[in-house]
């Protein structure tokens, strides 16, 4: 590519090819600099005849002749010579209604004020009448420049007895307070004039003064009028233009099929507020193909939104009783029949022939007659084997095994306990089955993910926020069970619950029970655990025995006065739940019934003492005296007042 002309340099002679070649420096030019204004076109309108700048300005209005009179400097000189006063009166002729300009008044002044809103200081901020008094507009940055103090003016004019505002334009402004002040431009010409008067003069003066702001009082109401008049004319205008291009937009909706939808957001004072809110609706303009390309799939981005969301509601707002009616004939008519081995409401009524009968828009109510022709013990049956299936999923997933689906967990000790995942589930370990009907006790603490709802799956969302949720599995249950079968030496694939209760093998004087149980309080799966067996003499192991069987005892009568159990019998919107001798008591009277034990009263599966009885059998040894036992820390005499600890020293001792 070639240098620039300014950088070609000319050589006389002939460069050597084996010398190396001079880099030539860019030759700087000055350049001369444009300045001032271009005037165009505009700079020969002042050459013309008289007569023709006449006719060009006799269709303006006095707005066009301030932004003429900005342009050019000839400009500005014929528009402000008093010859031109003749264009300032005709344009004022142009605009219906405006007052006459008051005879103190310079015509262009008085048009700044009339058609332009900018400080008459800065000319940048748009500010309204500072004081309709003084026909001015001043903004707060310009305010200490073209205005004069009280105290100023009583330095600069120390021989007046009259108060400066009747003589002055007075300019009040309101910031943190009130501030008062004369426009300095009057009060430097009046006190030019006030010290070249004599004493005749300056009464003259002040009288001359009086009457200006008088005339400029009574003038202030007429512009004032006009002003509001102007604005309110204007407003309709663009709210006119507003409504023209709503409607434009309104059209172009319709006949892409957006129509009826559009009628709704407009009766939805919110949505519609929104729907308004976007760039380009409220434009007082034109609506052009160019904008609608850009505005068009934005706004039909936003209806099919809101009529999504108003679908949902009207959906939410008609499944809504009927989910609430379901859960309770499962808790009043099915839960007694069944002993509480349901599922929870929420997987109930995802189960797809129960959401058959509650998605059917024909029927009006939801009842027990609802549900007749299904069969109930098959749904329960087909739940509990799937939700059995995803548990031992849930357990091949933790310990990277491969358990069969169809696995019975029903005596497998590696599926028997249970703990939730949630933070705030203060549930405890559950046993199988009952953990698959308890639900979780951390709502309001979190969103419960035991569902998986499918994207665009209206009914099982709603279904899921409206009832409880259940429980979600945590893996260091099965990792611990795992750990624990192992040590006892067993398959934890094939281990059942009662080959684990048959073992005499004891970790550290914990039953396999126990220790999960330990291991729930301690360190979960850094727990550890050591057999016990070579401590344990036959006699030793007999005591120890004997001690978990009176641990059981203790804990049955723990359940026993649990406040969870039922009567099977109470139906009918009613759930009679209590302790279990009052329960059997209430059956005994309100029923009738002699013997109700146990056909007529079950035991609630979610209840939380169910787990109680796994806590360790303490063995003390023969060498503690009475007073070492009474040191001992407050657990283990709690253990030995509960029956629960061998605490017998020696004799002797």
């Amino acid at each position: 590519m070639a240098p620039r002309r300014s950088k070609r340099v000319k050589t006389s002679e002939p460069v050597a090819a084996d010398s190396e070649p001079e880099i030539a420096k860019p030759v700087k030019t000055k350049q001369q600099l444009r300045t001032g204004l271009v005037c165009g076109s505009l700079g020969d309108l002042p050459k013309m005849p008289p007569s023709v700048i006449f006719e060009v300005l006799a269709y303006l209005n006095p707005r066009d002749l301030l932004s003429l009179a900005r342009t050019t400097k000839p400009l500005r000189g014929l528009l402000l010579d008093r010859s031109s006063l003749k264009f300032w009166k005709a344009a004022r002729r142009n605009v219906d209604g405006l007052p006459d300009c008051p005879p103190v008044l310079p015509e262009p002044e008085y048009a700044c004020y009339a058609f332009e809103t900018c400080c008459i200081g800065c000319r940048k901020h748009i500010v309204s009448p500072t004081d309709r008094r003084s026909l001015s507009r001043i903004c707060t940055n310009c305010y200490d420049k073209v205005t004069v103090s009280h105290a100023k003016v009583k330095e600069m004019l120390p021989d007046l007895r009259t108060y400066p505002g009747e003589i002055f334009r007075e300019v009040k402004q309101r910031g943190s307070g009130w501030r008062y002040g004369f426009l300095a431009t009057d009060v430097t010409s009046f006190s030019a004039l006030w010290k070249k008067a004599n004493e005749g003069d300056r009464s003259a003066l002040i009288k001359e003064r009086k009457a200006f702001i008088n005339t400029l009082s009574s003038f202030s109401e007429e512009i004032e009028d006009w002003l509001k008049t102007k604005r309110a004319n204007r407003s309709n205008e663009l709210a006119g233009l507003k409504r023209s291009r709503e409607d434009a937009i309104s059209a172009k909706l319709d006949e892409c099929g957006w129509g009826d939808e559009l009628k709704r957001v407009a009766q939805d004072k919110e949505a519609f507020k929104r729907f308004r809110a976007f760039s380009g609706v409220k434009d007082s303009k034109e609506l052009t193909e160019r904008v609608w390309n850009r505005l068009g799939p934005l706004l039909i981005d936003f209806l099919s939104e809101y009529k999504r969301t108003r679908l949902f509601g009207e959906y939410q707002k008609r499944l809504t009783p009927r989910l609430q009616a379901f859960s309770s004939i499962r808790n009043t008519s099915w839960c007694p029949q069944y002993s509480g081995y349901l599922p929870l409401s929420r997987h109930f009524a995802l189960l797809p022939a129960i959401r058959e009968i509650l998605d059917d828009d024909r029927t009006t109510e939801i009842t027990l007659a609802s549900f007749k022709s299904l069969n109930i013990p098959e749904v329960i049956a087909g739940w509990k084997k799937g939700s059995t299936e995803n548990i031992v999923s849930e357990i091949n997933r933790s310990l990277n095994i491969e358990l069969p689906l169809d696995t019975a967990l029903d005596n497998l000790a590696l599926g028997t306990f249970f703990s939730c995942s949630q933070k705030h589930c203060k549930a405890g370990l559950k046993i199988y089955p009952n953990v698959l009907s308890g639900s979780c006790r951390s709502i309001g603490y979190h969103t419960n993910t035991d569902v998986t709802i499918a994207k665009g799956d209206d009914y099982a969302r709603i279904a899921v926020f409206r009832l409880d949720p259940g429980h979600t599995y945590a893996a260091w249950v099965f990792q611990v069970m795992r750990y624990i079968i192992e040590i006892c030496g067993c398959d934890p694939l094939s281990a059942s619950v009662t080959d684990m209760d048959a073992l005499r093998t004891r970790l550290a004087f914990y039953t396999w029970r126990s220790a999960l149980n330990h291991a729930y309080h301690n360190g979960r799966t850094s727990a550890t655990f050591k057999t016990a067996d070579g401590v344990l003499s036959t006699a030793a192991f007999k005591k120890l025995c004997a001690l978990e069987q009176a641990n059981a005892n203790i804990t049955q009568l723990a359940v026993d006065a649990a406040f969870s159990w039922r009567c099977k019998r109470c139906t009918d919107l009613r759930i009679y739940e209590t302790h279990k001798a009052n329960v059997i008591s209430h059956v005994n009277k309100m029923h009738k019934v002699k013997s109700p034990w146990p056909k007529d009263v079950y035991l609630d599966p979610g209840c939380p003492t169910l787990n109680c009885a796994m806590t360790p059998v303490l063995l003390l040894s023969r060498e503690f005296k009475p007073k070492d036992i009474l040191n001992l820390p407050r657990p283990i005499q709690a253990a030995i007042e509960a029956g629960r600890g061998d605490a017998r020293p020696r004799e002797g001792n």
